[in-house]
C-alpha cells in the first residue's frame, strides 16, 4: 500500500486481485504493511518522534481529537482544507495561534457560569482551580489618579456630561468653560461674562473681568515694582492701594489713609483714623478751593468745621431782618417714628420756608435704587437740616431784640425821670 501525498493511499499493483483462494506470499504481505506504516509514519505525530513528515490535511466539517504537537516549530497547529484557520467551536488546551487577530462578536457564558445581566456586563475572576468562571456580583476597587498626562502637543481635557469643561493647554493655559484659554487662567460661564487671569510684559499681574465679545468691563492689577494694588472700572483706573497702605479712589496719591477726589470741584481726603501715634484724627474735606471743611478729633473730644475766611467771600453785608424771621419759626417736639424717642428741632420744609439755606433736599422727593433682587425700586429722599446756618440769624435776631430793648428802657428812664 502507498500513499500519494495527495491524501490517498493506493494498494501496489503487485499481487492484483486478490480474489478468493489467493495465497499472499510472505514478502508481498510484509510489503503492503511496511508501505502501510512508512505512510502512517509520515502523516501521523507519534510519541518520541522528533517531527512530522506530513500534515493531515482536514475536509470541511471534519472534527479531530488530535492533542498538541509538542515536538513541532508550529506547536498545536492545526488546519483545514484550503489552509483555513479554525474560527469558532474551538477549545485549545495549549497555546493557540492564530494568521490574524481573531474577532469575536459574541461572548456567551455555559450554563456553568454566571452573568450579571442588569449591570450589561461579564467579569472573570480566578476560583483558584485553574478555570475562569464569570463573577454575577463584580467588586470594582475605585483608583486613586495622581497623575494625568496627556499625549505630547496635546491639549489636557476634562469633561461633564460629554461636554469639555476643563482645557488644560500645551501651554499651560487652563480654560473653564473654553477649549481656546488665552492666558494663564480663562473663566468663561454662562452669561456674557467671564474673568481671564494674566501678566503684561512688566510683570504686573491682572485680573481681568471682560465681556464675551472681549469688552473690558474691570480689572485688578498687582503693579509688582511699585507694590501697588489697582482697581479699575472699564480700562481706567479707579481706586489704588499704595506701598503704605493707604487707600486712595479717584487719586494717585493723597494726604491721608484714606483719600478720596471726585470729578469736578468736589472731593475729601480722610487722614490718620486710629493711627495710633497721635492723639489728634482728621476728616478734611476738599475741593479745587483747597480744605472746606473738616472734622477733627482730640484726645476725648470733636470738633466740626467749615470754612469761612473773608477770602473766599464778597459783597459782605449786616444781617437785617433777623427778629421777624426768628419770629417765623416753628419749632416743635416730636417722637420718631422708629423707636418711639423724643425729639425736638424743625420739620424741613416748614424752615425752609423761612431760612432755606438751612435745609438740604426737597419736600416729597424720591430716589430710585436697585435692591437686593437687582430690581429698580424706589424709596423717599428725605431732607435734612443743617441748623448750624441758624447761629447768624438768631445772633442778629438777639442783637436786634437788644437794641429794641435797649430803646425801651432809655424812654421808659426819661419818663420816669418826669
Amino acid at each position: 500500500m502507498s500513499y500519494n501525498g495527495s491524501g490517498t493511499f493506493q494498494i501496489n499493483t503487485s499481487g492484483q486481485p486478490v480474489v478468493t483462494g489467493t495465497v499472499i506470499s510472505s514478502s508481498a504481505f510484509n510489503a503492503l504493511t511496511a508501505d502501510l506504516a512508512t505512510g502512517l509514519s509520515t502523516a501521523i505525530t507519534k510519541d518520541g518522534q522528533t517531527a512530522t513528515t506530513v500534515r493531515i490535511p482536514f475536509a470541511q466539517g471534519i472534527n479531530s481529537s488530535l492533542t498538541t504537537d509538542t515536538s513541532s516549530g508550529s506547536t498545536g497547529s492545526i488546519y483545514t482544507a484550503g489552509g483555513i484557520g479554525i474560527t469558532k467551536g474551538l477549545f485549545v488546551g495549549g497555546t493557540a495561534t492564530f494568521s490574524v487577530a481573531p474577532v469575536f462578536s459574541a461572548l456567551t457564558a455555559s450554563s456553568a457560569v454566571a452573568t450579571d445581566a442588569s449591570k450589561n456586563l461579564v467579569s472573570v475572576t480566578n476560583t483558584g482551580t485553574g478555570n475562569n468562571v464569570l463573577a454575577t456580583s463584580p467588586t470594582i476597587t475605585t483608583p486613586t489618579i495622581s497623575q494625568l498626562t496627556s499625549a505630547a502637543a496635546t491639549a489636557l481635557t476634562l469633561q461633564s456630561a460629554g461636554t469639555t469643561a476643563v482645557t488644560v493647554d500645551t501651554s499651560q493655559r487652563v480654560g473653564i468653560g473654553t477649549t481656546s484659554p488665552d492666558t494663564i487662567l480663562n473663566i468663561q460661564g454662562v452669561d456674557p461674562t467671564f474673568l481671564i487671569q494674566d501678566s503684561d510684559e512688566s510683570g504686573d499681574g491682572f485680573i481681568k473681568f471682560q465681556t464675551a465679545n472681549g469688552t473690558q468691563r474691570a480689572f485688578i492689577q498687582a503693579a509688582m515694582t511699585a507694590n501697588v494694588m489697582l482697581l479699575g472700572v472699564g480700562t481706567s483706573e479707579a481706586m489704588r492701594i499704595d506701598s503704605s497702605g493707604n487707600v486712595l479712589v479717584g487719586a494717585t496719591s493723597g494726604g491721608g489713609k484714606l483719600s478720596i477726589t471726585g470729578t469736578g470741584a468736589s472731593g475729601w481726603v480722610q487722614n490718620n483714623i486710629n493711627s495710633g501715634t497721635s492723639s489728634t484724627a482728621s476728616i478734611v474735606f476738599t475741593n479745587d478751593n483747597g480744605a472746606v471743611g473738616s472734622i477733627v478729633t482730640s484726645g476725648s473730644a470733636t470738633s466740626y468745621g467749615t470754612s469761612s475766611d473773608y477770602r473766599l467771600k464778597e459783597d459782605i453785608a449786616s444781617m437785617t431782618g433777623a427778629l421777624a424771621k426768628v419770629s417765623l419759626l416753628k419749632p416743635v417736639t416730636y417722637k420718631w417714628k422708629i423707636d418711639g424717642t423724643n425729639g425736638q428741632g424743625f420739620i424741613a420744609h416748614e424752615l425752609a420756608e423761612v431760612v432755606p439755606q438751612c435745609v438740604i433736599g426737597e419736600k416729597d422727593a424720591v430716589a430710585t435704587y436697585i435692591d437686593e433682587n437687582g430690581n429698580e425700586a424706589i424709596r423717599p429722599a428725605y431732607q435734612g437740616i443743617d441748623t448750624s446756618f441758624l447761629v447768624a440769624t438768631l445772633t442778629a435776631a438777639i442783637q436786634e431784640q437788644q437794641a429794641l430793648i435797649t430803646s425801651l428802657t432809655d424812654r421808659i428812664v426819661a419818663l420816669e425821670a418826669k
